[in-house]
């Protein structure tokens, strides 16, 4: 998966086959059309150590 800053606190997330965004705001994180269920375990591995709290905006769970 490839990560990629494209505008100030925004981060795209990819592969091959999806795409999503990650905006860093006030109050945390927000993930933006968050793609595939599979996807989790790479977002949150890339998110390890993290201790910034976030939310998603749509359907990973």
């Amino acid at each position: 998966m490839a990560f990629t800053e494209v505008a100030d606190n925004v981060h795209r997330f990819a592969d091959a086959f999806v795409n999503f965004y990650l905006v860093e705001g006030p109050e945390g994180l927000t993930l933006v059309d968050p793609g595939l269920p599979s996807m989790r375990s790479p977002l949150e591995r890339a998110l390890s150590g993290s201790v910034t709290p976030f939310k998603t905006s749509a359907h990973l769970s």
